[in-house]
């Protein structure tokens, strides 16, 4: 695959608990067959093998270190970037990408949820689904030019993190039926104008600033192809074995919490599941614990049926004074950058 070329995407300022996150690009050879630097407790299940990928699921990182990967992901959390796309031009970021691509497209900048329902963004969605589709288009027509045949996928992440309180189309106190027509006027659209794509309904794990449950604003497996949840070290932080196995099925607040607890809900309502953005917080620390919890979760439920998880990112951002990143050589996190690099 072809190593994307550097260009700035910016997204908008998100909650505290939730630093700004955007894409930054450049390449960098990822570290190999370094040792992990954490044993597992006694009688902890194996967190697998470098390259143990069965059953399979789509796996990779957005940010920098994307040569190795079968996905990326990218952001237009505006109306501007959403009627754009500049980052998949020829020479652009992701302008000689040949992978597949997870696109995180914000609902709205301004209008709310139930002019949306009726129908006063259908103009911009329109143009947005259009760009995409032809600068997809191009791009792979780019990538059969340059001998990459792959048979690579898209997936729309509409309105991701919703239900938080960071973005101009969270959930907040939104009557679930009005989100719910919404979704179905998006639906439509991306049926019309790119019906390649696999729409992704994707939440934050936890909810915040929500007077629901996030289940409530599931609009319906017909309107949906995929069920994600950004997952990150934090809120609870996972530093030990015992911490992720109390963590793993949490339904706290009468929601899945939990990333059990999320794959669960994705196979009750007949879907896949994705981890769009995943990574640890050097903020907390430093927990290879995490990172090797998280390969064995995709190890053990990799798949592309309901309730098995069809692909995932690792937020390798290089932002906010390298919280998220797993970069070896250049991470706060270097022995969860030893553990990514051995398995993943």
């Amino acid at each position: 695959m072809s190593t994307p070329v550097t260009t700035p995407v910016t997204t908008p300022a998100r909650h505290h608990r939730r630093t700004v996150r955007a894409l930054a690009a450049g390449a960098l050879a990822l570290v190999a067959g370094l040792p992990l630097l954490t044993a597992s407790p006694a009688g902890a299940a194996s967190a697998g093998t470098p390259g143990d990928r069965s059953p399979h699921w789509l796996s990779g990182r957005s940010g920098t270190v994307r040569g190795a990967a079968e996905i990326t992901a990218t952001w237009a959390d505006d109306d501007g970037a959403a009627v754009s796309m500049r980052q998949l031009d020829a020479g652009a970021e992701l302008g000689a990408w040949c992978g597949s691509l997870d696109v995180a497209v914000g609902a709205f900048s301004t209008g709310g949820w139930a002019q949306a329902a009726a129908g006063g963004h259908d103009e911009v969605w329109r143009r947005s689904l259009t760009v995409l589709r032809d600068k997809w288009s191009a791009l792979q027509e780019r990538c059969r030019r340059d001998g990459d045949a792959s048979a690579n996928r898209l997936f729309v992440r509409f309105a991701h993190e919703a239900n938080g309180d960071w973005y101009d189309w969270s959930f907040g106190d939104t009557d679930p039926e009005v989100v719910k027509a919404a979704w179905a006027r998006y639906r439509r659209l991306q049926r019309e104008v790119l019906p390649a794509a696999q729409l992704v309904m994707s939440v934050n794990r936890e909810s915040v600033g929500s007077s629901r449950p996030w289940t409530d604003y599931f609009p319906g497996s017909d309107v949906v192809d995929v069920l994600g949840v950004d997952y990150y070290n934090q809120f609870p932080y996972v530093a030990t074995q015992a911490r992720w196995d109390a963590s793993v099925d949490d339904t706290s607040g009468g929601e899945p919490v939990g990333l059990g607890a999320h794959l669960d809900f994705a196979r009750s309502v007949g879907l896949p599941l994705s981890v769009g953005e995943w990574s640890g917080n050097a903020e907390n620390g430093d927990s290879p614990v995490f990172v090797e919890n998280m390969h064995r979760f995709f190890v053990e439920h990799g798949g592309s049926g309901a309730g098995q998880v069809l692909y995932e990112v690792q937020f390798n951002v290089d932002r906010d004074g390298g919280r998220w990143s797993l970069t070896p050589g250049s991470t706060r996190m270097p022995r969860s950058a030893q553990a990514y690099a051995a398995l993943f």
